[in-house]
């Protein structure tokens, strides 16, 4: 594969991350990662003003990407830490009820 192939490759992939973080299927963004990040580390530096803007458009991604599972994770440690705050008081009634 040459490299405008191998980039375009990683464009693919790129789109296909961001349409799966889009609907926050985190499992299938880090799947597709794993097969992008091969091909990335395969790509030497284009000289091509359009392969440059291609490669920092992906650069730009995965930036963007990265705060947004940020983000998602803090949202779902929220929301982890208050269903465990109901758990304990669900289990401290019924311990009560038991008296």
């Amino acid at each position: 594969m040459d490299q405008n192939q191998l980039l375009e490759r990683v464009v693919d992939f790129t789109r296909m991350i961001e349409e799966a973080a889009a609907i926050a299927d985190w499992p299938r963004v880090a799947r597709l990662m794993e097969r992008r990040s091969p091909l990335l580390e395969s790509l030497t530096l284009p000289t091509s003003p359009a392969a440059l803007q291609a490669l920092r458009q992906v650069r730009a991604s995965i930036d963007t990407l990265r705060a947004r599972a940020q983000t998602a994770r803090t949202e779902l440690e929220v929301e982890f830490g208050a269903s465990f705050k109901n758990v304990q008081a669900a289990n401290a009634y019924v311990n009560v009820g038991m008296l």
